[in-house]
């Protein structure tokens, strides 16, 4: 997995930005650019970051405002932010 800091993913990377009280990837902050993984889904991604199985199907994963399925193929240039939603009452 390659990653840097920052903003400004270049054309085989996505851009991550992190939100809420979640474990982030040792090494990443808030925001990160990401190479691609082989496969290009979002799963793929995520088990790549260090995110176990059972943490993947609790983790929402929104791209241009909407979320999306772990399923989904990832597009270089893309801007993606991965949060844990929270519950209550």
């Amino acid at each position: 997995l390659c990653y840097r800091g920052g903003s400004g993913a270049t054309m085989s990377e996505v851009h991550i930005s992190f939100l809420g009280p979640m474990r982030k990837p040792a090494g990443l902050g808030a925001t990160a650019d990401v190479a691609l993984p082989a496969d290009g889904t979002v799963d793929a991604l995520l088990g790549e970051l260090g995110y176990e199985p059972d943490e993947r199907s609790r983790l929402r994963v929104m791209i241009a405002g909407e979320t999306v399925p772990l399923g989904t193929t990832l597009q270089a240039g893309q801007e993606l932010t991965i949060f844990l939603p929270l519950g209550g009452g």
